[in-house]
C-alpha cells in the first residue's frame, strides 16, 4: 500500500509521469546532454521495482524520487544487450534511456521476479545513478565465492543465481537482498 501511494504522489505531483521543469534557460546554445525537459516514461513490468527504489530513496536516503529516465522495450536480440541483464542503458542525450529486451520480462521465458530485479537494479546504476561494474565477491567460511557483493557486478546473474543461472529460482535470501540494496545506495544505517 505505502508503495503504490507513493508511486501515486510521485506521478501526480510531476503532471502524470513528465516533469514541466527544463534546465537552466539562456540565450547560450546547448547540448542535448545537458538541457531538456525531465521526464519519467515507462513500461508496467518495472513500476513495482521504479517504486520501490523511490522509496528507498525517499525514505532511508532522505533524497528526492527519480525524475529523469525512460524504460522502454526491444524486441530484438541483436543489439547491444548487456548480458546478464539483457538490456542497455543510452545516456545520449538529457533524459537517459533503458532498453529492456521483452521476452525476457513479459512471456513464458521470463525471468523470474528476483533476477528481474537484479537486473533493473543494474541497468539503472550505469543508466540514472552513473554506477561502473563492481566486481567485488564474497566468500563463505570455506573460502569459496558464496555471492557477487554488489547487484553492479559486471557477471552477477552467475554470481547471484548459481546453480540456477539463466531463470531459476534464486538462492538469494531476503536478508541478501536487502544487503545489496543497502550496498547499492551504499547506506548503511538502520533498516
Amino acid at each position: 500500500m505505502k508503495i503504490a501511494l507513493l508511486f501515486l504522489f510521485i506521478f501526480a505531483g510531476c503532471g502524470g509521469g513528465s516533469s514541466n521543469s527544463s534546465g537552466p534557460s539562456n540565450s547560450n546554445p546547448s547540448s542535448s546532454l545537458t538541457t531538456g525537459t525531465k521526464r519519467v516514461q515507462t513500461v508496467p513490468e518495472v513500476l513495482d521495482l521504479f517504486a520501490e527504489m523511490n522509496e528507498y530513496i525517499i525514505v532511508y536516503l532522505k533524497g528526492t524520487a527519480i525524475d529523469n529516465v525512460i524504460i522502454e522495450y526491444t524486441d530484438s536480440d541483436s543489439g547491444p544487450l548487456e548480458s546478464p541483464a539483457r538490456g542497455y542503458c543510452d545516456k545520449s542525450g538529457f533524459t537517459p534511456k533503458i532498453t529492456l529486451y521483452r521476452p525476457d520480462w513479459i512471456g513464458p521465458y521470463a525471468a523470474g521476479s528476483t533476477m528481474k530485479k537484479a537486473a533493473f537494479y543494474h541497468l539503472m546504476g550505469h543508466c540514472v545513478f552513473n554506477k561502473a561494474h563492481n566486481d567485488e565477491l564474497q566468500y563463505g567460511t570455506d573460502g569459496k565465492v558464496s555471492a557477487a557483493k554488489s547487484f553492479m557486478h559486471s557477471n552477477f546473474g552467475y554470481h547471484l543465481f548459481p546453480p540456477s543461472y539463466g531463470g531459476g529460482a534464486s538462492t538469494l535470501s531476503p536478508e541478501k537482498m536487502v544487503d545489496l540494496q543497502r550496498e547499492f545506495f551504499n547506506y548503511y544505517g538502520p533498516r
